[in-house]
């Protein structure tokens, strides 16, 4: 349902994104791998998430089928996805990760309080306009995109980001450290991985896999010829992707510090409440919570590091819509619901609904709601 309702495949209304998604698909089904143009530039562009639906596609059916082949493969990755999620911490935790989302939504609050519309007319405008675009354009109002937001823009980039990091959540057992933690040298294959799929997220997954990293050495040890060969063949799958990326044009060189941006008093007070809303709220919350019912015990670390990586991509910008930290923050954000649901497991049953209510599901609830109608997104 979800993959239908989000648009994968086009059965329903599309993001817009999808403009660009469908070309790409539509270019690996009709020309030659690897896809050239006539003005001599060929198609760079992390791709693999489309490829296993253009192979299909381009040995049965063509484009007119391909459709269907795309939904299949994103319907896969989201089960798994999801059956790594109920392993973790059941059901419910699927649930809350479907809905969890940072509490940007006050700031649309702020904008209605301020205004001098009707609250009908502030309605209407907040159902029908998209007002994350005016947040992504403002500067230091670029917030990190809730689930459902990411998913429906951008499932290459999101799917790669959630399964990769399910690796690194420790499961719900009396362990505090995932089994696996024998292989050390693990998280830099699956971070090779994440590059064919989406660099901008492996740069997000590169602390979670030197923390791994660090805490599997007290139970592996490599001998110098196994650790040689192994970083060898690390290297060889690299070496791929980083050729290939190496003739990347990009459309926007848009990068730098924020400061650099930044001219007037309130575009600083800007990048102050993003700072606040995004990374310093969940960081109180996790903070009083653990001390006063102290359920994650050694995750606390990998909460920490979670925050860590959400308040660094704040200060740096990359790309026209903030790309790199809209991509990046994906591994951490899907840390941070994780610990956020546990802790709200250890609320009172009243108090914990209301937190989940009021501050979680606001923003990320129109989205899906958006899914029902003719034009789920549309620019304001």
């Amino acid at each position: 349902m979800w993959a239908y309702l989000a648009g994968i495949g086009g059965f329903r209304p599309q993001h817009f994104d999808y403009f660009k998604h469908n070309l790409l698909l539509n270019n690996l089904i009709r020309f030659d791998w690897p896809v050239r143009y006539a003005d001599g530039t060929y198609l760079c562009y992390y791709h693999a998430y489309y490829l296993p639906a253009a192979l299909l596609a381009k040995c049965w059916g063509g484009t007119t089928i391909a459709p269907y082949y795309i939904f299949g493969w994103t319907w896969l990755g989201l089960t798994l996805l999801f059956l790594l999620l109920n392993q973790l911490s059941g059901w419910k935790f699927v649930v809350f990760f479907l809905f969890f989302n940072s509490i940007e939504a006050l700031l649309l609050l702020y904008d209605m309080l301020k205004s001098d519309h009707s609250l009908g007319f502030l309605m209407k405008d907040f159902w029908t306009n998209d007002h994350t675009i005016e947040l992504l354009q403002t500067p230091g109002g670029l917030m990190f995109p809730s689930h459902v937001a990411s998913f429906s823009a951008a499932p290459q980039h999101s799917l790669p980001a959630w399964l990769i990091t399910a690796f690194f959540i420790p499961q719900n057992t009396d362990k505090t450290e995932p089994f696996h933690l024998q292989n050390r040298l693990l998280p830099w294959f699956l971070l090779i991985l994440c590059l064919y799929w989406s660099p901008l997220v492996a740069i997000g997954v590169v602390p979670l896999a030197t923390r791994y990293s660090v805490l599997a050495t007290r139970y592996s040890a490599l001998t110098t010829r196994y650790s040689a060969l192994a970083m060898l063949t690390l290297t060889l799958l690299a070496i791929p992707c980083l050729i290939f990326y190496a003739g990347h044009l990009p459309i926007n060189e848009l990068h730098g510090w924020w400061w650099e941006f930044l001219t007037t008093p309130h575009e600083y007070a800007l990048l102050f409440t993003f700072l606040t809303i995004e990374v310093v709220f969940w960081a109180v919350i996790v903070w009083f919570l653990e001390k006063k019912y102290q359920v994650l015990e050694k995750d606390k670390s990998l909460i920490g590091l979670a925050l860590g990586i959400l308040f660094v991509l704040t200060f740096y910008r990359y790309g026209h819509y903030n790309d790199l930290a809209r991509r990046a923050c994906l591994p951490a954000t899907l840390i941070l619901c994780w610990g956020v649901y546990r802790l709200g497991s250890s609320i009172p049953w009243q108090t914990y609904h209301f937190f989940l209510l009021g501050l979680v599901v606001i923003l990320p609830l129109k989205d899906h709601l958006h899914w029902l109608t003719k034009q789920p997104t549309q620019l304001s």
